[in-house]
């Protein structure tokens, strides 16, 4: 599929220590799993069986490949049942963001039950980040903006994309779910989606800045939660820069907020030059639609340094 990358890594389960017990001699039987996640590919893998302890050592490395759909990778410890049904006796879980600088990281992650999981891993990410402070310039004139987002299970989150454009005129023009298109085609928001669920991008807006009208300066980039559930529900939820074949930049929410609504980016045209350039902001402010979110967002965007 064009313009989604594919990470690469290397997670060596080493061990674990003081896992529960299963069974009757005081002991278990337990191997390690590399749950099947949304964006990692494969299915489920697992280390061989380590017999009677609770201290095993598996030393078992495993290559994977996931792109930025990849939130966290989970892990669990299970006790092999030789003659009943396996028994999962403990979890645990490493974020994406945690581990994405290129390190490598030997983990003593706590499991849900008793003891710990140790793993190293390091991580091959080859997404751009986009850090708040940092101006990325836009050398493309045609990129989406993608979004995505999870909801928990037994929940609706209806989250919304709008681009508040400054323009000339008195009052910016805001595209989103009921204002498809502004100028001409040059910015088109691909429509609602009231549930979060699907596979890739859960909105979309395009852009081409070689057709936007010169008077636009400025564009932000606002995300509302129009069933009013704060942003502390949303999970996995991220924002991409992207063209057809690369993603330019990338961000993804790490931090929760009780508020319903985030001025996300920032994107802002050099009037010296005509490149356009973007910024993640991740200011969380209040408002169920974009035009509700216009006094925070004017307030905060006094604050925001243009590119050098």
């Amino acid at each position: 599929m064009s313009g989604i990358e594919r990470c690469t890594g290397t997670i060596t389960v080493v061990g674990a220590s003081n896992v529960p017990s299963a069974d009757l001699n005081g002991k278990s039987d337990p191997y390690c799993k590399l749950k099947d996640v949304t964006g990692l590919i494969g299915e489920d893998r697992k280390t061989k069986t380590k017999k009677k302890t609770l201290n095993p050592t598996w030393n078992h490395t495993f290559d994977v490949v996931f792109n930025y759909k990849l939130r966290k990778f989970k892990f669990e410890i299970w006790d092999k049942d030789f003659i009943g049904k396996d028994e999962k006796i403990g979890k645990c879980k490493i974020y994406i963001h945690e581990v994405w600088d290129g390190q490598l990281h030997d983990l003593h992650i706590p499991l849900n039950t008793r003891g710990t999981l140790n793993v190293r891993i390091q991580i091959n990410w080859l997404i751009p980040l986009a850090f708040p402070g940092q101006w990325i310039p836009l050398t493309d004139p045609l990129f989406k903006v993608g979004l995505g987002w999870d909801a928990p299970k037994g929940e609706v989150l209806d989250l919304d994309s709008s681009i508040i454009c400054y323009d000339s005129n008195p009052e910016p023009t805001i595209v989103f779910f009921q204002n498809l298109r502004a100028y001409d085609g040059a910015i088109r928001h691909a429509g609602d989606n009231t549930t979060g669920e699907g596979k890739g991008d859960d909105e979309t807006i395009h852009f081409d800045l070689s057709i936007l009208p010169a008077h636009v300066m400025k564009m932000s980039l606002v995300i509302n939660s129009f069933s009013m559930a704060p942003f502390s529900k949303v999970k996995s939820a991220y924002c991409r820069i992207a063209t057809d074949q690369h993603t330019m930049a990338f961000y993804r929410l790490t931090k929760s907020t009780n508020k319903i609504a985030l001025f996300l980016g920032e994107f802002i045209k050099d009037m010296d030059t005509g490149m356009w350039y973007y910024q993640t902001i991740g200011h969380a402010c209040n408002g169920r639609t974009a035009k509700d979110s216009l006094a925070d967002v004017n307030g905060f965007k006094g604050s925001i340094v243009g590119p050098n």
